[in-house]
C-alpha cells in the first residue's frame, strides 16, 4: 500500500453513488462481513483502448463511499497512465 496521502478527496454516499453511476461501475455488500472493514467493494472497468485489455478495479471499505474512494483513486491513477494526450 502507498504511505502517500490520497489525491482523490473522500466522497459522500450520494457523490459516490453518482460517480459509480457515471462510469458504469458497481458496488456490493460483503455477504461474510456486512459490517466489517471490507464490508462494501466497488467494482469499474478501465475500458480497453490502443491496444490494451479493460482492467478491473475493485476497491473495498466500510461504507459505499470508503470502498468507491478507493476504487476511485486506483481509477484516476492507472487513467492518468492510459488515457490518450490531446496536447
Amino acid at each position: 500500500m502507498d504511505s502517500q496521502p490520497s489525491a482523490t478527496p473522500a466522497l459522500s454516499h450520494s457523490e459516490a453513488a453518482r460517480w459509480l453511476k457515471q462510469v458504469g461501475g458497481r458496488a456490493f455488500r460483503n455477504r461474510r462481513e456486512p459490517n466489517g472493514p471490507q464490508g462494501w467493494v466497488a467494482v469499474v472497468a478501465l475500458p480497453s483502448g490502443a491496444g490494451r485489455a479493460a482492467e478491473m478495479i475493485l476497491g473495498t471499505g466500510p461504507s459505499l463511499a470508503a470502498a468507491t474512494s478507493a476504487v476511485r483513486e486506483s481509477w484516476d491513477r492507472r487513467w492518468s497512465q492510459v488515457a490518450p494526450r490531446h496536447d
